[in-house]
């Protein structure tokens, strides 16, 4: 996906794959630095029957362009065991060289030199978008809008989220009244699942800090003796 081309395709036969590398691996794309992506350890599985005992395993690539990663489905070409091809192959973009998410050791430090406003005033600032056009504009903040938002945000992308219902939320709220997700994978799924501390500013200011805490009571249940 976005790996080789800006062209969503899917391909099929080694013949074809083959051809597509070869055509779209020009200077400027530069394919290079593939190998097992660390961390990731290769493993054995069975996707079906028909399919039998496969080897699956990670990787990792760049372009001149960006980073990504992939991942392969080998299985054997017979019952000897000596030869794999691979059954499928999915490459993935994930970051463009040169706008990489705001993330880790790239993190805002959260306090520059010079700053006279405090962090409240500019947050209402960028809010009210006085200051400042939106570069992106989303239409919906169900979970695939804030997910894109949040995913803009971490590029530094100024983002307008737009929202016809009167609250973030309400189309859970007022679609779902027992629906309950079964896996862990869903619930990530439905919102851009940050690793605690991968993207918080390394200074937090006290006025952010306070804000965070109140969705904290909802996230984890808490009882906020205010409201009793």
């Amino acid at each position: 996906m976005l790996g080789l081309s800006w062209e969503f395709r899917t391909y099929h036969t080694a013949r074809v794959i083959r051809d597509v590398i070869e055509a779209k691996n020009t200077d400027e794309l530069g394919l290079s630095q593939i190998a097992i992506e660390p961390g990731k350890p290769v493993m054995t599985a069975s996707p079906s029957p028909a399919v039998g005992e496969c080897i699956f395993a990670f990787f990792q690539f760049e372009t001149k362009l960006g980073r990504g990663r992939g991942i392969v489905n080998l299985t054997a070409t017979d019952n000897s065991g000596a030869h794999w091809k691979a059954f499928t192959m999915y490459t993935c973009l994930q970051e463009l060289k040169g706008c990489e998410e705001r993330a880790r050791d790239r993190r805002p430090r959260g306090l520059e030199k010079g700053e006279t406003k405090n962090w409240l005033d500019k947050r209402q600032e960028t809010e009210s978008m006085e200051s400042a056009e939106p570069t992106v504009i989303v239409i919906g903040a169900g979970q695939g809008g804030l997910n894109l938002a949040a995913r803009l945000g971490t590029l530094d992308i100024l983002t307008l989220v737009i929202e016809r219902n009167p609250r973030v939320g309400d189309n859970w709220r007022n679609r779902y009244k027992s629906y309950l997700p079964r896996t862990r994978f869903l619930i990530e799924g439905l919102f851009f699942m940050i690793p605690f501390g991968t993207t918080i500013c390394l200074i937090c200011p006290s006025l952010k800090t306070g804000l965070f805490s109140l969705p904290k009571v909802s996230s984890a249940a808490l009882i906020n003796a205010n409201k009793r």
